[in-house]
């Protein structure tokens, strides 16, 4: 999220050619939208879990039922007779089987842009404000 995002603010387009599972949260930020998707991507290491608005996923393949809950010792471990659970199972695999592998290389390359353009950013708004206290 933070990358796709930060990207977004400062106006980086990301190649077609690079394959990403972040979502840009900028829409949300900026008022165009009130949210960008239904579920939440994380790396933890090298698992990879995801979260909707009632179910978790996480690393070791156990599913979650989570509710109205966002703290995780609330969350309730499903049980294949759960309502709703071999759905929601479905659901989160796919997301998750869905989440590219990077390539090192090509991520170098993005990473020293965004310093780049983060840096021409920050002059931008530094200059901004320079002359917003002259006035």
């Amino acid at each position: 999220m933070f990358y796709s995002t930060l990207n977004d603010a400062v106006g980086i387009d990301i190649p077609d050619s690079y394959k990403i599972d972040g979502k840009s949260f900028w829409p949300v930020l900026s008022g165009a939208k009130e949210k960008t998707r239904d579920h939440i991507l994380v790396h933890f290491g090298y698992d990879k879990l995801v979260r909707d608005e009632a179910w978790y996923l996480d690393g070791y393949d156990d599913l979650y039922f989570c509710g109205e809950s966002r703290h995780p010792s609330e969350y309730q471990k499903a049980t294949p007779e759960m309502e709703g659970a071999a759905a929601a199972r479905k659901r989160l695999q796919a997301v998750r089987d869905s989440i590219p592998e990077h390539d090192a290389v090509e991520d170098a390359h993005l990473m020293e842009r965004y310093k780049r353009e983060w840096s021409a950013f920050l002059e931008r708004a530094a200059e901004q404000q320079r002359k917003r206290n002259e006035s």
